[in-house]
């Protein structure tokens, strides 16, 4: 960085220069960053010291961005805002309101309404430089980034009119990989020299942690942390990535309020705890490869993904034998998450969800969710535990420390644990039979026993869990379903079978839950098949179950429909079936229904007959052709 800063001093202090000069790096890396907040404050000391010696007048030292500047005047006309914002604090806000305000008065007066005021307000370009000074620094930034209607070549020109025509010292910021070749030939005419950009990024992100919190840079740099942001790995896309500084910056601001809770009331960052150290080691690398994905676009809240359960397998996968692995299948979007950010340092991986969702939806953080979840993975959550679960939840950890003496009873407890019904989650019950089935030889007990203990678990998590929990977790277990071992798939086709049991049971007593409403309340029934109101967890609008219903009573219903009867159930036919998307099963509902309006009396004059008649009868015809 100290070279950059010296080159571009050189340049501003040399007075036979030939042309402007040019700053050239890539998105991201912190050219902009860098002139705002370390070479600017060095250029206003630098003109100080120039004045003070007698060597120069202190000059005007100008930024702009040219960022969707349309033609050459509009960047006139920005350094002239630039300048008086400058000089006397007025922004270009409160310049558009003056003009405003001095036009609308002379409408006032009859002589001046015919006069273009916004027009006659406008500077000229000429004017507005020479407005400058006789002497200036002007910085350019975003050249890569102008609107396409206005031509390279011809700001190039501009530039070239700056240093020749007003002696002014033009430095321009830009990414020249983005410039056509001709725009290239003709900036050779125009700069006088190209800095290459290439400093120190880690001195930039703890300048831009430091922004944040004062003790957020000691942290970047420690040991633990700045090798997650070190972009001289062998993945070069990750290389790319993390040269990126605003990507880094917004998983800083991301981080910065965690980083705040744990270290609030802390005044130097060595008496930081070793405890909270860790905690925020964890915390910062999922951050930052959350919020990595994030900005690239391959994570958002309407893209689905299973990160929440993307470790499972490889648990599975580092504690079998090689030869016992099942054949792998394509690497998944969760499989090269981890990869990349975890395995590449060798690190376990660990979700957060207040986190993930914390950068994806943003709200309120519950510190104290956060505080749990990674204190259980470092092992030092202090939660009183009953020891038969405590025992259950690091099993896994322990195993290589056991010895081959004590390995036997170990395995033998957390099976009789398990099968007491010692699991939280569908797929660890399925993540457990894999590890089981896989050392059953040092368990000492075969495939049959170790299956039955397992499904002994299976009923017990069963009975104590909701069914609504049950089938949240379903989807969970797809991610085994290609990556099992043969052993394990009778536990997994066991747990299927118990949730389509449990899902029978519940169809039935919503079957008798409809019965009820087609005889008593056929408004609530129909309100069950509304476009707008699904019945949660029982049917989709596609699945047929009306013919599951009492079809004799519906038949009987027929006889005793009301006026408002016959609408509601013309309405519910309607939406069901008249788009000609009617279900086989479904036919012999409809059937039951044409039943019961044929004993229908050519003798009855009432209104319900009517509607009968008129609404119910022809629609049930149209709908079973």
């Amino acid at each position: 960085m100290e070279a950059i800063t010296q080159s571009i001093i050189e340049y501003l202090n040399n007075n036979h220069t030939l042309g402007a000069l040019q700053i050239d790096g890539p998105w991201g890396c912190g050219k902009t960053y860098y002139i705002k907040n370390v070479l600017l404050p060095i250029i206003e000391q630098n003109e100080i010291e120039r004045e003070k010696n007698a060597i120069h007048e202190k000059r005007l030292t100008l930024m702009i961005s040219l960022f969707g500047i349309k033609n050459i005047d509009e960047i006139s006309r920005q350094l002239l805002f630039a300048s008086t914002q400058s000089k006397f604090g007025l922004s270009q806000k409160r310049i558009d309101g003056i003009k405003k305000s001095f036009a609308n008065i002379a409408k006032c007066v009859p002589y001046l309404k015919e006069i273009d005021w916004d027009n006659a307000l406008q500077i000229p370009p000429s004017t507005c430089l020479k407005l400058l000074g006789d002497d200036a620094i002007i910085i350019l930034d975003d050249l890569e980034r102008l609107s396409k209607e206005i031509d390279v070549e011809d700001v190039l020109g501009f530039v070239n009119d700056l240093v020749e025509n007003y002696n002014f010292k033009v430095i321009l910021v830009s990414n020249q990989e983005h410039f056509e070749d001709n725009a290239l030939l003709f900036k050779e005419k125009v700069i006088d020299k190209t800095i290459p950009f290439e400093i120190d990024t880690s001195s930039i992100i703890k300048s831009i942690a430091g922004k944040f919190h004062p003790l957020l840079p000691a942290f970047i740099e420690s040991e633990y942390v700045v090798r997650y942001i070190n972009h001289n790995t062998p993945d070069q896309d990750q290389n790319k990535i993390l040269s990126n500084l605003r990507t880094i910056r917004f998983a800083i601001s991301q981080f910065y309020p965690f980083f705040d809770n744990y270290t609030k009331d802390i005044d130097k960052f060595e008496n930081i705890p070793s405890e909270i150290i860790k905690k925020l080691c964890v915390i910062w690398r999922f951050t930052l490869a959350i919020s990595i994905e994030y900005r690239l676009g391959h994570i958002s809240p309407d893209k689905s993904n299973d990160l929440e359960n993307a470790g499972m397998r490889f648990i599975f996968d580092r504690l079998v034998l090689d030869g016992d692995a099942p054949e792998k299948t394509e690497q998944t979007y969760e499989d090269k998450f981890i990869k990349r950010y975890y395995d590449a340092f060798e690190e376990s991986y660990l979700f957060i969800p207040e986190i993930y969702n914390y950068i994806l939806k943003g709200g309120v953080i519950d510190f104290a969710k956060v505080n749990e979840v990674v204190s259980k993975e470092l092992g030092i959550w202090e939660e009183p535990m009953d020891e038969d679960w405590a025992f259950v939840s690091k099993f896994f950890g322990r195993i290589s420390h056991f010895s081959d003496v004590e390995a036997p009873s170990q395995f033998i407890r957390y099976l009789d644990l398990i099968s007491k019904g010692y699991i939280e989650k569908l797929s660890e019950i399925i993540n457990s039979a894999n590890i089981l089935f896989c050392y059953k030889d040092v368990i000492g007990l075969n495939t049959t026993q170790i299956e039955n203990e397992i499904i002994k678990g299976i009923d017990a998590f069963f009975s104590k869990t909701d069914i609504e929990d049950i089938r949240n977790q379903e989807h969970h277990l797809d991610i085994f379903s290609g990556n099992i071992r043969e052993e394990a798939k009778p536990c997994l086709k066991y747990i299927y079978d118990k949730i389509k049991e449990l899902d029978n049971v519940k169809e039935r007593e919503y079957i008798e839950i409809l019965n009820e409403k087609f005889a008593h309340n056929l408004k609530a029934f129909a309100q069950e098949f509304s476009p707008s109101q699904v019945a949660p967890n029982v049917y989709f609008q596609q699945t047929p179950i009306l013919h599951l219903l009492n079809l004799k009573m519906v038949e009987e219903r027929m006889r005793t429909l009301t006026p408002e009867d016959c609408e509601v159930l013309y309405d519910m036919l309607y939406y069901r079936f008249e788009n000609g998307r009617i279900m086989q099963d479904e036919r012999a509902f409809v059937f039951a229904i044409q039943n019961g309006l044929k004993t229908l009396s050519d003798e009855d004059k009432t209104l319900s007959a009517h509607f009968k008649r008129l609404r119910l009868i022809p629609l049930v015809d149209k709908v079973l052709k």
